[in-house]
């Protein structure tokens, strides 16, 4: 049986049809101004629910209503009352692979879930690149990133209640893996990369000040699960994260320090639980997933410019799917739909390295910058172990188009990305003193207090303020 006939027969069509015209006109009912970071706080949750098939009718639920969601954060940015800007007409790529890509869906094994699966991917991306559209100011990006964050912070809570619910059927038969309401470790691992540093940034160094210990928190919470998953391909991201989280904060003794005791202290009460679980697999790389790839390789070679399109009743490569994004994109469609992919990518690179360098033009905390900078290329390198970054199921996916279209659209001019130089869109650069600034006394002393209070580069005299 087809999995789209499955999830069906739980959630019948017209009872998606009742839904999708109840939600039409709450989107409606839903403030502007709030409507855009209520559809991506929602985003992680609903799309978190998907991967847990403990909960049954939610999880079907969440599976077919995916489409529904990404339009309805599409929506959300489009009517979004706040200033649009131009983006590179490169960008389109993303939605544009679609019109195409449906057409391998009909030499699959599951061809209706294949055909929605590439549609829901073109509306995921055309969402993420219109969010990024509305990228015109400091406050405007970290709209976004906070309710993307603060919606993970959710979906973390979701999978700690399986926890306290029954802390001893957590983990695989056998295996110690963490595994909440029967999720694969792998599959929640993305989560954990993206809110665990985020949200240590919040809870250190947040601008409002009652939710940074529920950030703490949350981040601490997030850490044990990711440790507990035992999964190389989430715990090893996220160290990677947390350490240029750590070394952005090395000149910053005490934030750190309260950091390291919240992390640390959530780690020592789920001792109990670390001690099940089966980190020894993190102490070397050996896995039968190279075996895969070599296979995938080969298979790849047979028909390198339209993958599965051109092979009748191809069966996958080992019986299993790629577990590398790039792999299994150029396995099925080819290097037609792959190379566009990941020309995008590469171009991607190129603009955190140059928004990275000129950090300290942009008028956003420069440490919050440091972190998306590393979290970009972070994806890239989760998507090598990986199907989650090309995946419609995942608000990884959407993340990583997201973030894609930032940094394309900064890699030409980093210092007006977020409207530095411009008086018509750059609003309250007071605002980002106050924040790049607020904690310069407890870190620097009263010695170079004077001197955090002088303007970034872009307020000097051949920039002068905005009056």
């Amino acid at each position: 049986m087809d999995r789209i006939d499955a999830y069906l027969e739980i959630v019948p069509l017209p009872v998606l049809m009742a839904i999708a015209v109840v939600a039409a006109f709450s989107i409606l009912l839903i403030p502007g101004r709030v409507r855009l970071p209520a559809a991506l706080m929602f985003m992680p949750v609903w799309l978190t629910l998907g991967r847990l098939p403990d909960l049954g009718p939610v999880q079907a639920l969440s599976k077919t209503t995916g489409f529904l969601l990404f339009a309805f954060v599409a929506f959300a940015a489009i009517v979004d009352p706040n200033p649009k800007r131009r983006i590179p007409g490169i960008l389109w790529l993303y939605p544009a692979v679609t019109f195409f890509s449906p057409m391998w869906a009909f030499g699959s094994e599951e061809v209706a879930l294949n055909f929605i699966l590439n549609l829901q991917w073109g509306m995921l991306s055309l969402a993420a690149v219109l969010v990024a559209r509305t990228f015109t100011s400091p406050e405007s990006l970290r709209r976004v990133i906070f309710s993307l964050a603060f919606g993970s912070a959710i979906a973390m809570l979701i999978l700690f209640a399986s926890i306290i619910k029954s802390p001893g059927s957590i983990f695989r038969a056998g295996l110690g893996r963490f595994e909440p309401w029967g999720a694969l470790s792998n599959h929640i691992g993305p989560l954990f990369i993206f809110g665990v540093p985020l949200l240590s940034y919040y809870g250190l160094r947040g601008r409002i000040v009652i939710l940074r210990p529920v950030a703490i928190g949350c981040a601490s919470i997030g850490a044990l699960m990711a440790l507990l998953t035992a999964s190389r391909s989430a715990v090893f991201p996220l160290v990677i994260m947390m350490g240029v989280l750590g070394w952005e904060f090395r000149k910053k003794p005490v934030t750190m320090i309260v950091g390291a005791i919240a992390i640390v202290g959530a780690l020592v009460v789920g001792s109990s639980l670390v001690s099940e679980a089966n980190l020894g697999r993190l102490e070397n790389l050996d896995s039968g997933r190279y075996a895969i790839f070599a296979e995938y390789i080969e298979a790849i070679a047979q028909s390198p410019l339209f993958g599965r399109l051109v092979v009748e009743n191809a069966e996958a490569p080992g019986g299993t799917h790629a577990h590398n994004g790039y792999l299994e994109v150029l396995y099925q469609f080819g290097f037609v739909i792959g190379l566009p992919l990941f020309l995008l990518a590469a171009w991607s690179m190129v603009g955190v390295l140059r928004v990275w360098r000129k950090r300290r033009l942009i008028p956003l905390d420069p440490i919050e910058i440091t972190l998306l900078c590393a979290l970009m290329g972070v994806i890239y390198l989760h998507g090598a172990t990986t199907l989650a970054i090309y995946y419609p199921t995942y608000s990884w996916a959407f993340i990583q188009v997201l973030l894609a279209s930032f940094f394309i659209s900064a890699a030409s001019s980093p210092e007006t990305a977020l409207g530095a130089l411009s008086t018509d869109e750059y609003h309250d650069p007071g605002d980002y003193h106050a924040y790049e600034y607020e904690q310069h006394d407890e870190d620097q002393g009263a010695h170079h207090e004077h001197e955090g209070d002088q303007r970034p580069d872009q307020f000097s005299d051949a920039h002068p303020h905005p009056h």
